[in-house]
């Protein structure tokens, strides 16, 4: 993780970040609260809020644990809650960093395909990532850094063979 050194970052819009599993979970709460808490957090509306919840309930598959203190969770039901609840957001700006590694085979793919949809609601998609595949399959433009700048900025197909031709596709 780098630190910079000075620069700003000006956006317009709501800016969500997917990285990790874990968006600030409260052990001490219930999973259903913990979804109520931090979509209130990252603002979804009273009006929404049981929709909202319903969504995360429903994906995460957690049955009557949803209903326990997360602080009794696995690792991999805290991570299926977590991506659950990001997932449900609508975001004007999506960051993500690679983050699909919780659950099951069968989880993985029920997540990839939310993942997928929610990058469809969303306004704006940045993806960092080694995985070329899937740069290949959510993106349409690539970015190539190389030592901390801008090696190319481009159609995806021509910036994942500037990151072959830079790495001989090893990350």
């Amino acid at each position: 993780f780098l630190r910079t050194g000075s620069g700003h970052v000006e956006t317009s819009g709501r800016v969500f970040l997917l990285a990790g599993a874990d968006p600030g979970l409260l052990p001490q709460l219930s999973g259903r609260q913990n979804a109520m808490i931090l979509g209130g957090a990252y603002g979804v509306k009273m009006e929404k809020m049981g929709d909202f919840v319903s969504s995360v309930e429903k994906f995460c598959s957690l049955d009557e644990a949803f209903e326990r203190s997360v602080g009794g969770y696995s690792t991999g039901m805290r991570g299926k809650l977590g991506f659950g609840i990001i997932t449900a957001l609508d975001p004007d700006i999506l960051l993500i960093d690679e983050t699909l590694g919780v659950g099951d085979r069968e989880f993985r793919a029920k997540a990839q395909r939310r993942l997928r949809d929610f990058i469809g609601r969303s306004g704006t998609v940045v993806i960092s990532t080694h995985s070329l595949g899937l740069a290949k399959e959510l993106c349409s433009r690539g970015i190539v850094l190389e030592q901390g700048g801008v090696q190319f900025d481009g159609p995806i197909e021509e910036a994942l063979s500037e990151y072959i031709s830079l790495t001989g596709g090893n990350p």
